[in-house]
C-alpha cells in the first residue's frame, strides 16, 4: 500500500467523541465527587469563606455513633453480598449448564426482583410480616416465626439481597455461557468427576464474574437508603445511607457531617474496587469456542431444581407483590391491622 493511500493519522486535538465523553465525566461523576468533598473538608467555600477547614471530617472522629454505623454498614453490605452469592451462583449454573425445563421462565423470574426497588420490597415485606399485617391474617403460624429474624441483621441483608441476586445469576450464567468446553472435555477424559471438574475448573474461571457481581452488589448495598430506612430503626441496625438523610432532611440540618458521612462511604467504595482489581490481577478467561455444556438433571433433580427456585421467586416476588396488591385493597390500617373496605 502507497503512503498516499495509507489512513491518515489525526494528530493534534483529540476526536470530538473523547472530548464529549470527558465532558460527561466532569459533569456527572467530577463535579459531584469535587463538592462532596468540598462540603466536607470547607463547607463555606461556595460561600466565598475559607472558614471551619475540615469541620466535616472533624465532626466524625467527634460524633458519637459513627463508627457502629460504618461498621454495621460494611457488615450488611457484606452479609448482602454474600446471600446474593449464595442465590445467585446456583441459579446461573442451572440456567447455563443444566437442561433445566421452562429455563426461559426461570430466567424471566430472576429478572422481576432486579426490577423492584429495593425500597418497595422492603415495605411490601414489612406489611407482610409486621404485628398484625398481612401475615398474621393470611398464616398466623407461619408469620410469628418469621417476625424475628426479619427484622434483625439477617433479615435486613437477606432482603437487599432478594433485590440483587438475580445480578449474580445472569452475570454467572453469561460466564458460563462464553467459557470454551474443552478444558472441562479433557477433564472428564482423564476421569475428573463433576464435582472435581467444578471445584478446579469451572470455579477458578467463574472468580472473575463472582467477584466483579459481588462488587456490584456490596456497592448498591452499601450506599442504598431504601432499606435501611425502612427496616433499619426496627431492626436496631443504624447504617450510614440512613444517618445521611436525616441529617440533611431533619433540623438543624448538618450539611458537614453528611458531606463527610458520604465522603466515608466514597472511600469504602474506592476501597472495596481496588481490592476486586487486586483480586483479580493477571485472572483471564481462556480462548477458544464457546460449546454449549449440558448436564441432565433428570426428573428428581427437576423437582429439586424448580423447588429451590420457587421458594426464592416466593420470598422475592410472589409475597411481596401479594402484599402490595393486597394493601391496596385496605381502606385503612388500625388497631395493629387491616381494615378492608
Amino acid at each position: 500500500m502507497s503512503a498516499s493511500s495509507s489512513p491518515r493519522v489525526r494528530r493534534g486535538r483529540p476526536p470530538r467523541r473523547v472530548l464529549i465523553g470527558a465532558l460527561l465525566l466532569g459533569v456527572l461523576v467530577a463535579y459531584p465527587v469535587a463538592m462532596l468533598l468540598v462540603g466536607a473538608v470547607a463547607p463555606e467555600l461556595p460561600s466565598g469563606r475559607v472558614t471551619d477547614l475540615f469541620g466535616g471530617v472533624v465532626r466524625i472522629a467527634t460524633t458519637e455513633g459513627i463508627p457502629a454505623m460504618l461498621l454495621n454498614s460494611v457488615l450488611w453490605a457484606g452479609a448482602t453480598t454474600l446471600i446474593a452469592w449464595a442465590l445467585g451462583v446456583p441459579i446461573g449454573y442451572l440456567l447455563a449448564r443444566t437442561d433445566l425445563r421452562g429455563a426461559w421462565l426461570a430466567r424471566v423470574l430472576v429478572l422481576v426482583p432486579m426490577m423492584t426497588p429495593p425500597y418497595i420490597l422492603a415495605l411490601a415485606l414489612t406489611l407482610l410480616l409486621q404485628p398484625g399485617g398481612l401475615g398474621d391474617r393470611w398464616f398466623p403460624g407461619l408469620a410469628a416465626p418469621l417476625r424475628g429474624p426479619f427484622f434483625g441483621f439477617w433479615g435486613v441483608a437477606t432482603t437487599m439481597a432478594l433485590a440483587l441476586f438475580g445480578l449474580v445469576a445472569l452475570l454467572v450464567e453469561a460466564t458460563l455461557r462464553a467459557l470454551p468446553a474443552r478444558l472441562d472435555h479433557a477433564a472428564e477424559t482423564l476421569g475428573a468427576g463433576w464435582w472435581s471438574r467444578s471445584w478446579r475448573i469451572t470455579l477458578p474461571l467463574l472468580r472473575p464474574a463472582i467477584l466483579n457481581a459481588g462488587l456490584l452488589v456490596f456497592l448498591d448495598a452499601i450506599s442504598n437508603f431504601g432499606v435501611p430506612a425502612v427496616l433499619g430503626p426496627r431492626a436496631n441496625l443504624p447504617l450510614l445511607p440512613a444517618e445521611i438523610h436525616a441529617l440533611v432532611t431533619s433540623w438543624p440540618v448538618d450539611l458537614p457531617l453528611a458531606s463527610g458521612l458520604s465522603s466515608l462511604l466514597l472511600m469504602v467504595a474506592i476501597v472495596g474496587v481496588l481490592a476486586s482489581g487486586r483480586l483479580l490481577r493477571g485472572v483471564a478467561l481462556p480462548a477458544g469456542r464457546s460449546t454449549p455444556i449440558r448436564h441432565r438433571l433428570g426428573p428428581f433433580g427437576q423437582i429439586l431444581a424448580w423447588g429451590g427456585l420457587s421458594l426464592v421467586v416466593l420470598a422475592s416476588s410472589v409475597a411481596p407483590y401479594s402484599a402490595m396488591v393486597a394493601t391496596s385493597f385496605v381502606e385503612r390500617w388500625g388497631d395493629g391491622g387491616a381494615v378492608h373496605s
